[in-house]
């Protein structure tokens, strides 16, 4: 149950009663949607919290003090310039609706505040003495609603949808307009203010038309029950101005104000929320990581089955090496008898045509040396990234059924071992550091190029390669350089894995890599490609310089 018109109807009188004759003293949007006002004079300072969020819009004074941004935002600029020590004069519910009207007067000066409080349509507008819009906390132009657009300039008009007002009827008219058992909907349809949630009151009260009459008279006259609806486990679940005769709510906590209620209520459900969005943050972050490390345990092990097809590797080379004569260029494949098996069976062995003998047989050495490096490497890095995986797993059941404090425990941990800034979490690191940048500094130039449907970037020196690398790229995009040769970083963006990325988009990006690098004058330039994930700036070391690991080999002719 959310604040609806009879909330309103408390917390108008409330404000009327408490801050009616004081002046406003301070004004502060410390989100985009929400407005305080304090009023000072009579009493201690006094503060009302304004909200058209469109999840929980609702106006009465508050306790929980919010933190205001550094620099005010314009709406809130024209409130101090027009409100600033001007005195409450009245305030008034319209049409028993939840439109809250605020008349201020600063001298020979009239200023209307009015609040709209409806759902998404929810507003904060101020109205110059003639009733023109001066500015609005959501501005609605026409391409929005042709039928009410808000915006500066123009006369305010009324929300549409105006029905009776319920505190002007009398007893007779009720009747008239009711009937004798009105349903829900007949309620709500006839009177204005009267929600789904009190037109249900008025039926659970078994006279419906009474119970109207009764209540609008208590309204009237300001004789609320404020409290909290609370269910089984005493978990705030709604407000309401009178006690609740549904069924559904164990209890009404009654509560010394509607504000008070409504800051106990909210409160919960912002302090609630706020640990959801935790929650929601810390899985996603957690699922990503969990993505890179189970496909790092992929690649090792995939490193590791390898390993025999490396031999093959070896044995196609040596076969190629111990040919005598010369290997014409152009052909793609030779059958050559192999020493290796004992019937001494011909082997296909496929070529490069645009290389010669001895450069084909150096291409098969370096693939079987790169394998057996591979698989080295990944025997030892298994069962680290086993238990890493683990790790994570652990972390992830954490965030899903741990309580606050657990999770912000969890933040903490996942803070100190880089692993926020590695996803790309807001928060997780520096500003900028492991995000991608539309703008570049001064003396920073990179190129960007579309292949296909992917975008490809590299940087044209030393200073734009740094850049790129450790400020640009994600961890999930794959990273190219020409082996062994100084030479431009190249970025394709998005990759994620290796089986998303055509391979005639490999081949560009590292053609792009070769061409902008010393090898590029070579007929034939090896590149090394592996995910940004795996590539480390030393620390002290010069701009461009890094190091890289998990990364494979692709040769590509530089022209």
């Amino acid at each position: 149950m959310n604040y609806d018109s009879f909330c309103m109807a408390a917390a108008a009188r409330e404000l009327q009663e408490t801050c009616g004759g004081s002046w406003v003293d301070q004004i502060h949007q410390p989100e985009p949607l929400r407005l305080t006002l304090a009023f000072t004079g009579g009493g201690p300072r006094r503060y009302w919290l304004f909200s058209a969020d469109a999840r929980w819009p609702r106006a009465h004074a508050t306790t929980i003090r919010r933190a205001n941004p550094s620099t005010a935002p314009n709406f809130c600029m024209l409130l101090r310039k027009h409100l600033g020590g001007a005195v409450l004069a009245e305030v008034e519910q319209v049409r028993f609706d939840r439109i809250l009207r605020l008349d201020f007067r600063r001298g020979d000066e009239r200023r209307t505040l009015i609040h709209e409080v409806m759902g998404r349509h929810s507003n904060l507008i101020l109205l110059d003495e003639a009733g023109v819009i001066l500015g609005a906390i959501k501005a609605v132009p026409p391409s929005q609603s042709r039928f009410r657009p808000v915006l500066p300039g123009l006369p305010y008009e009324d929300p549409p949808g105006v029905r009776d007002d319920p505190r002007l009827l009398s007893d007779w008219e009720l009747q008239a307009f009711l009937g004798d058992a009105p349903a829900p909907a007949d309620l709500t349809r006839v009177l204005s203010g009267w929600g789904t949630f009190a037109a249900r009151e008025a039926v659970a009260s078994g006279n419906a038309v009474e119970f109207v009459a009764e209540v609008m008279e208590r309204v009237r006259e300001g004789h609320f029950e404020p409290g909290v609806l609370e269910d089984e486990q005493g978990r705030p679940k709604g407000v309401w101005a009178f006690l609740s005769r549904q069924e559904g709510w164990t209890r009404h906590r009654p509560a010394a104000s509607m504000s008070q209620a409504c800051d106990t209520y909210y409160g919960y459900l912002e302090s609630t929320s706020a640990v959801e969005t935790l929650r929601k943050t810390l899985l996603a972050v957690l699922d990503r990581v969990l993505r890179t490390a189970s496909l790092q345990v992929q690649e090792a092990e995939a490193a590791l089955e390898g390993l025999d097809r490396a031999e093959q590797q070896k044995i196609k080379g040596e076969l190629l090496a111990s040919q005598g004569g010369v290997l014409e260029r152009g052909a793609t494949s030779i059958r050559l008898p192999n020493w290796y098996d004992p019937e001494q069976r011909e082997l296909e062995i496929e070529l490069d045509p645009e290389l010669d003998r001895r450069e084909n047989a150096e291409r098969y050495f370096h693939r079987y040396r790169r394998a057996t490096a591979a698989a080295e490497a990944a025997l030892d890095r298994i069962p680290e990234l086993h238990r890493r995986r683990a790790e994570l797993e652990a972390y992830r059941h954490q965030a899903a059924a741990g309580e606050e404090a657990e999770l912000r425990a969890l933040l903490e941990t996942l803070r100190a071992q880089g692993v926020l800034r590695e996803a790309g979490a807001a928060g997780g690191g520096s500003p900028g550091k492991g995000q991608p940048t539309s703008e570049f500094p001064p003396g920073v130039r990179i190129k960007r190029v579309r292949v296909g449907e992917w975008e490809v970037l590299y940087g044209e020196n030393a200073t734009s390669n740094d850049y790129l690398t450790t400020r640009c790229a994600r961890p999930s995009d794959l990273w190219l350089h020409a082996r062994a040769v100084t030479g431009a970083h190249v970025v394709v963006r998005n990759v994620t894995t290796l089986d998303r990325l055509p391979a005639e988009v490999l081949r560009e990006a590292a053609r792009i890599a070769a061409a902008h690098s010393d090898g590029r004058h070579s007929s034939v330039v090896p590149v090394d490609y592996t995910f940004r994930r795996y590539v480390r700036k030393p620390r002290g070391s010069a701009p461009g310089r890094v190091t890289y690991s998990g990364e494979k080999t692709i040769d590509v002719q530089p022209g």
